[in-house]
C-alpha cells in the first residue's frame, strides 16, 4: 500500500521535525516546504493527498497559497488544512471561504492532527493504492 503524501508548508523547522516523526509512524509520507513559493512548487511536483498550510508564511501568505492551490489541476479535490496559532471569532468561516477544509490550532496534539487527517482522507483502507 502506498503511503498517502502530506505536504507540510510551515516556516518553523521544529514543526517539520515533529511531524516527520508522527506522520510516518501513522502511515503517511511527509513532504516539507518552508514558505509559500516552495509549497506551490511542492504541490505541483509531488501531487500530495493533503496539504497542511501555516497561515502566516514568508514569500506567499497561507491564504494566498490556498487560493492558488485551488486553481491547480485537481486542486479542488485536495484537502487543505490551515495551521495557525490565531484563534478568533469567525476564523473557521473565514478560512473555509478562502478554500481550507479544516483548521488546526497551535499548539496541537498528535491525536488532534491525526483525527483531522483521517477525517479529510477517509479510513486507511480507502486510501489510494
Amino acid at each position: 500500500m502506498i503511503q498517502p503524501k502530506i505536504l507540510l508548508v510551515d516556516d518553523n523547522p521544529a514543526n517539520h521535525q515533529v511531524l516527520k516523526i508522527i506522520l510516518p509512524e501513522n502511515g503517511y509520507q511527509v513532504i516539507s516546504a518552508f514558505n509559500g513559493e516552495e509549497g506551490l512548487l511542492g504541490y505541483r511536483f509531488h501531487k500530495p493527498d493533503l496539504v497542511i498550510i501555516q497561515t502566516h508564511l514568508p514569500k506567499k501568505a497561507g491564504s494566498e497559497l490556498a487560493k492558488l492551490l485551488r486553481e491547480e489541476p485537481n486542486g479542488d479535490q485536495t484537502p487543505l488544512v490551515a495551521l495557525s496559532n490565531l484563534r478568533r471569532e469567525n476564523r473557521d468561516k473565514e478560512l473555509e471561504e478562502i478554500g481550507f477544509d479544516a483548521f488546526l490550532k497551535k499548539p496541537f496534539s498528535p491525536q488532534d492532527l491525526l483525527k483531522i487527517i483521517e477525517k479529510q482522507l477517509g479510513p486507511k483502507s480507502q486510501k489510494r493504492a
